[in-house]
């Protein structure tokens, strides 16, 4: 197989991930601790979690909790399928240049 074959299907890849993050992403808020510095926080499913009281881990299929990071998933996930289609235009580049 040549390297366009290879670059089309990772661009389907990294399409197919942005088209899934546009459609089901989930909604961030910034949060300023400093001037220089922010934090994004957003709800996240995490349906199997450990008690703080009881120590003991427990399974429901709607506990949310809000989670904090340097960089929102939605964000993340966009810059995943970026490189997706990077590399995949890389890979159809080379093909032109190697045939």
């Amino acid at each position: 197989m040549n390297l366009a074959f290879w670059g089309l299907i990772l661009n389907f890849i990294g399409t197919f991930i942005l088209l899934l993050i546009t459609l089901f992403g989930r909604w961030h808020q910034i949060k300023y601790d400093n001037h220089w510095t922010r934090r994004y926080w957003w709800n996240e499913r995490r349906p199997f979690y450990k008690n703080t009281l009881t120590k003991k881990w427990n399974f429901k299929w709607n506990h949310i909790v809000i989670v904090e990071g340097f960089i929102p998933p939605k964000h993340f996930w966009n810059s995943i399928g970026f490189i997706f289609i990077a590399v995949g235009f890389i890979f159809q580049l080379l093909n032109l240049i190697y045939v």
